[in-house]
């Protein structure tokens, strides 16, 4: 997905549902596959709901979590280097969207953090990769782009 379509689809302000109270599970399954639930949506934009906790998270040595996680036989080979232990979700399908989530992140966010931190011709570089690869290579504007900026690369 695009960054402007990442922006659209965070922004809408149909996706999040107001508190349904003893709506059964189910009605509500159905319900959300509906236009007309549009209606039960708490007007919030879905960014205000979505957390960055949802990339993996990292099982330090020697923490409260991480000794939780070995009581239940979850955690795996230890990184004594990085100072953490492998570690896999109770629940597999978490373990799976946040491997999806940190993918995200990391294409995502991962170019901007190098921009925001270098200068000179290393930035301009990090700029051009990240307009190829958010505007896809084909772009007329990034290769015009390109072409006025080829001495930075």
């Amino acid at each position: 997905m695009k960054i402007a379509e990442a922006r659209v689809t965070t922004g809408r302000t149909d996706l999040l549902l107001r508190p349904q109270g003893r709506q059964p599970e189910a009605e509500i399954v159905r319900g959300v596959r509906e236009e007309e639930w549009a209606a039960h949506s708490s007007g919030r934009p879905l960014y205000a709901g979505v957390s960055c906790l949802l990339v993996p998270m990292e099982c330090l040595t020697g923490a409260a979590y991480t000794r939780k996680a070995e009581a239940l036989g979850l955690t795996g080979e230890r990184e004594p280097l990085m100072g953490r232990v492998a570690c896999r979700y109770q629940d597999w399908r978490i373990g799976v969207a946040s491997q999806w989530a940190q993918r995200w992140v990391d294409r995502n966010f991962s170019l901007k953090s190098l921009e925001k931190i270098l200068d000179g011709l290393p930035r301009h570089a990090v700029r051009q990769v990240a307009l190829i690869t958010s505007l896809g290579s084909g772009s007329a504007s990034v290769q015009r782009r390109l072409r006025v900026t080829s001495g930075c690369l």
